[in-house]
C-alpha cells in the first residue's frame, strides 16, 4: 500500500501501516478484510518540520464491479456448459441450474456439453464442473483441499470444485445465494444480473459423524473399490454388509421381487484386496434385501424382505451355509446388528427405523421402538448404524428426487438428523455399511452391464454461512 508523506513531528514516532487483502472470510455475506501490521520509525527533526501520513482510500470492491447481464427482457445469450464426459451428478446439477434460471426469469437458457466450441457471436457460458475451457481449468487449479468455488467475470461464470462430487453442492449454493435480489444480484421476472464481485470459495472438512447437524451442508465423495462379475444366471445384487476384514454380498438369479424361490449366491470378499475368497452354494433367501454381521456368533443375518418380510435366515460366515432361522414381529426390508448393545435396527417402507431386541428365547426379534419415516418417493434399500445414528441408503426413482440419498436418523432424539445426497446417482444402491468412518455401498451397475460394484463413500461438511469472497 502506498502512502503520501508530509513532515509534521519533532520526535521519533512509530507508525502502523495497513495492508489489505482482496480475499477474506465473510459470514452471511459481510465483507471482512484481512490486515497485517508493520512499523516504521522516523528520525528526530526540527520542530518546524512536519510529517503527516494519509492512507489512500481503499476501494469498495462493489463500487468497481460491473454487472453481468445473464437475462434481459426474458432473452439470454448464455448457455450452461458441462464437460462431455461429466458424471451423472454433474449432468443432473447442470439441468437443475438451467431449470431454476429459466423458471425464475421466463428465459430459455440453453444447455450443452463442452464438445461445442465457444461461439464468436457474443454468446456467453456458465461452465459447470470440469470443462475443456481454459478458465475452468485455471479456476479449478486454484482451489485446494475440499472446496468448491464460483467465479463471476465479465466473460461468464465458472462453477468448479476440487472433486466433481462437490459440484451439486456448489450449484445448490449458487441457487440459494445468487438468485434473489441483493448487493450482488439484480433480479426481476424478466431480467437477471450478477455482480463481478460475487466470486466465492467455500471450504469443507471431513464430517464429524458424532455430530450430524441440520444447519450444515454435507456431500459425499465416492470411490469404486470392487467389482463383481455376474455369474451364470445370477443377475442382481441385493443385500450386503462390509466388516473390517470381509465383505458379504448376495446376488440373486432373478429380478422377480415376488418369489420365495429365488436362488442366491453369497460372495465373501477380503477387504485387503477386494478379491473373492469364497462363494456359497445356491441359497433360498427370497429377495435377500439386506445382510448384517453378528460378531459373537460369526454369522450373517439375511432379511428376506419380499414374500415373508419377517423372516431372517442365519448363515455361517465361514462356510456360507444356512444354520438357522428367526423372525421379527414386524416386517423389515433392511437390518443391522449393533454389538455394543446386542440389539438390531430395521428399515421398512419409505425409510424409518425400527428398534429390536432378542426375545427371551433368542429365536425372535421383538420390536422396542420406531422412528417415524419421512415422506419420500425413494425406495428403501440397506441400513447401518453407529452409536448415535442410523443411515438408510435410498434409491431415487422419481424425477423430483433425482439423487440417491443417505437418510440419517438421530437414534436418541428419534428424529431426522439429515438428508444427504449420495454421489452415486447412475446406479442402484442396494446396501450400506459403516467401517472406520467410511460408508461402503453395494450397487447394481448401469443397465446392460454384467458387473456389480462396491463403492467407498466419505462424508464431508460445508458451512454456507462462512465463505471466502475473492476478486
Amino acid at each position: 500500500m502506498n502512502f503520501k508523506k508530509i513532515l509534521i513531528s519533532a520526535v521519533a514516532t512509530t507508525l502502523l501501516l495497513s495492508a489489505f487483502s482482496s480475499c477474506g472470510k465473510t459470514e452471511e455475506g459481510t465483507q471482512v478484510e484481512q490486515t497485517s501490521n508493520t512499523t516504521e520509525e522516523t528520525t528526530t527533526v526540527s520542530a518546524v518540520e512536519t510529517t503527516e501520513f494519509v492512507p489512500e482510500q481503499t476501494q469498495d470492491p462493489l463500487e468497481n464491479a460491473t454487472f453481468l447481464k445473464i437475462v434481459e427482457g426474458k432473452t439470454s445469450s448464455f448457455k450452461v456448459i458441462r464437460g462431455d464426459d461429466a458424471s451423472d451428478e454433474v449432468g443432473v446439477a447442470s439441468i437443475h441450474l438451467r431449470k431454476a434460471l429459466n423458471d425464475a426469469t421466463g428465459a430459455n437458457i440453453g444447455i450443452t456439453s463442452d464438445i461445442v466450441k465457444p461461439q464468436s457471436d457474443g454468446s456467453m457460458e456458465i461452465l459447470v464442473g470440469k470443462t475443456n475451457r481454459a478458465i475452468s481449468k485455471e479456476f479449478q487449479a486454484s482451489l485446494t483441499g475440499y472446496s468448491f468455488g464460483i467465479k463471476v467475470t465479465e466473460n461468464g461464470i465458472v462453477i468448479a470444485a476440487t472433486h466433481e462430487d462437490f459440484i451439486p453442492l456448489a450449484v445448490d449454493y449458487f441457487m440459494e445465494h445468487y438468485m434473489e435480489n441483493g448487493d450482488l444480484v439484480k433480479m426481476t421476472d424478466s431480467s437477471y444480473e450478477i455482480s463481478t464481485a460475487a466470486s466465492v470459495i467455500c471450504r469443507g472438512e471431513l464430517a464429524d459423524l458424532t455430530n450430524i447437524r441440520r444447519d450444515t451442508q454435507y456431500a459425499t465423495v465416492s470411490e469404486l473399490v470392487a467389482t463383481l462379475n455376474k455369474d451364470g444366471n445370477f443377475k442382481a445384487l441385493q443385500g450386503g454388509c462390509v466388516t473390517k476384514d470381509f465383505a458379504y454380498m448376495a446376488v440373486l438369479n432373478t429380478t422377480d421381487y415376488d418369489t420365495q424361490d429365488a436362488g442366491c449366491y453369497i460372495y465373501k470378499l477380503s477387504t485387503d484386496n477386494w478379491k473373492i475368497v469364497k462363494r456359497s452354494g445356491v441359497l433360498m433367501l427370497a429377495h435377500a434385501n439386506d445382510i448384517t454381521y453378528h460378531e459373537e456368533t460369526n454369522t450373517l443375518y439375511v432379511a428376506h424382505c419380499y414374500v415373508d418380510s419377517t423372516k431372517i435366515s442365519i448363515i455361517d460366515a465361514d462356510t456360507l451355509k444356512l444354520v438357522g432361522t428367526i423372525h421379527t414381529d414386524i416386517g423389515v426390508y433392511a437390518l443391522d446388528y449393533h454389538a455394543p448393545t446386542d440389539t438390531f435396527i430395521g428399515g421398512r417402507g419409505k425409510s424409518g427405523t425400527i428398534f429390536f431386541r432378542y426375545a427371551s428365547n433368542g429365536k425372535r426379534l421383538i420390536q422396542t421402538g420406531m422412528i417415524k419415516p419421512i415422506s419420500t418417493q425413494m425406495v428403501t434399500q440397506g441400513i447401518c448404524r453407529d452409536d448415535n445414528y442410523a443411515y438408510h441408503v435410498m434409491f431415487s426413482t422419481d424425477a423430483n428426487e433425482p439423487y440417491n440419498t443417505i437418510i440419517i436418523y438421530d437414534l436418541e432424539a428419534k428424529s431426522l438428523a439429515h438428508y444427504v445426497r449420495l454421489s452415486i446417482s447412475d446406479q442402484e444402491p442396494e446396501n450400506i455399511s459403516l467401517v472406520d468412518g467410511a460408508f461402503y455401498i453395494g450397487c447394481n451397475s448401469k443397465s446392460g452391464s454384467n458387473k456389480l460394484d462396491i463403492y467407498k463413500s466419505i462424508l464431508y461438511e460445508f458451512d454456507f454461512n462462512t465463505v471466502e469472497r475473492c476478486s
